[in-house]
């Protein structure tokens, strides 16, 4: 018997109550707690001027399609999402420093919620869910990146919002709630960092068609109208800059997501190598 039928069924595992009240009583004590750090620059990621910058220029100028650096020169090289989450913050608290960043802080403690939710969906355990809830909150890439207004948080938030429809989907077979979540949370994390997102799209697609319990017919997935909403949000802007600044657009798109990811050096992968038999340690 192989070890494919020897695995539990998802659909075997007995869910208990979500600890709600513990899990956001974790959240509001992470932004209380992050908040004072966020407010002022005691934090500061080189990368935030290209989208405070660029945020500012938006809504002096009114036009939220075209990214500019302090110069004014277009700066189509990153995805628009993390910008207007940049504009939003303008928009609600003034153009300020800490109007920036609230938006960001806000979303890496919504990554704590996902995150508690996904664990509460794989083991149905109270426990369980309110460990991975602690574990997120004081996980320092999670708190350095909920401080700083740049992508890796909207891309964090992205991840699992579509990690939670494909879970869904792989559980109790196709809900539109699910489907919702696995494509719009796709097509925002490709509107964030570009091809990256296009990752768990590929490997969750895959995995639902050939997992060991029951494999999943994906047509009528694909056919939903969450797929034509989840690929609006992630080619609309591309699109638009292509159309309104043509080879330019297209250049520094191809520039930053295909070259500058192959032209790296090859040997930067073994200087991780070291640190491999370490991992497997924790792991086992």
């Amino acid at each position: 018997m192989s070890s494919a039928d020897n695995a539990p069924s998802p659909q075997s595992v007995t869910s208990q109550r979500f600890p709600t009240r513990e899990v956001c009583g974790l959240i509001i004590f992470f932004w209380l707690a992050l908040l004072p750090f966020s407010v002022n620059y005691l934090f500061f990621h080189p990368d935030e001027r290209h989208y405070t910058d660029a945020g500012i220029i938006m809504c002096k100028t009114h036009d939220y399609l075209t990214p500019r650096d302090a110069d004014g020169s277009p700066r189509l090289i990153k995805p628009i999402l993390t910008y207007w989450i940049v504009v939003a913050g303008y928009q609600l608290f003034g153009i300020t420093s800490a109007a920036a960043r609230i938006p960001f802080l806000l979303l890496g403690g919504s990554c704590i919620g996902l995150g508690s939710l996904i664990s509460h969906r794989i083991f149905g355990e109270r426990r369980t869910t309110l460990i991975t809830a602690a574990i997120l909150a004081v996980n320092p890439l999670i708190c350095m990146a909920s401080l700083t207004a740049i992508p890796d948080i909207v891309q964090c938030f992205s991840l699992l919002l579509s990690a939670y429809g494909w879970i869904g989907l792989l559980r109790k077979g196709f809900s539109n709630v699910d489907a919702a979540c696995a494509f719009v949370g796709a097509g925002l994390a490709i509107a964030t960092k570009g091809t990256p997102g296009l990752l768990l799209l590929a490997y969750s697609l895959l995995f639902l068609w050939k997992n060991p319990w029951k494999r999943l017919d994906c047509r009528p997935l694909l056919t939903t109208k969450w797929v034509a909403l989840g690929i609006g949000l992630a080619l609309g802007w591309y699109l638009l800059a292509i159309a309104t600044h043509g080879h330019f657009a297209l250049q520094e798109f191809i520039g930053d997501q295909v070259h500058s990811r192959l032209t790296r050096k090859w040997w930067s992968p073994l200087i991780q190598l070291p640190a491999t038999p370490i991992l497997f340690v924790f792991l086992i």
